[in-house]
């Protein structure tokens, strides 16, 4: 499942992804981060790369992808190195998610980039 605010986005990863699209693998909708069109519980798990510095307010973001998740489900919040350039630094990944109710945070940093998970 994707979600992305922007058609033009939403085209190319259908077009990058078209076989698993077609085998009904991948889901894509249009939406915003505040306002995700999932019902309370929905997943497991979540990821972002390289997106949350362009959310208006990541912390009520990360909130609504936490509502989204069922109990004890994961979240990844990631940036490559080539995203790190501010504003899209990775030093408040932590902060985020703990502010948003996520647990268990861990923030794992290696040549590539960052990634912190969390759970819900």
């Amino acid at each position: 499942m994707g979600v992305d605010p922007s058609e033009t986005m939403l085209e190319m990863a259908r077009r990058r992804n078209r076989s698993a699209v077609k085998a009904g693998r991948i889901e894509l909708r249009l939406g915003v981060v505040d306002r995700l069109p999932f019902g309370d519980a929905t997943f497991d798990n979540a990821m972002t790369m390289n997106s949350l510095h362009l959310w208006p307010d990541p912390v009520v973001g990360l909130k609504e992808v936490r509502r989204t998740l069922r109990t004890g489900g994961r979240i990844a919040v990631a940036i490559t190195r080539f995203s790190q350039a501010t504003p899209a630094s990775p030093d408040k990944f932590e902060q985020h998610l703990i502010d948003s109710g996520f647990t268990d945070v861990s923030v794992f940093t290696g040549d590539v980039g960052t990634c912190a998970l969390g759970r819900a």
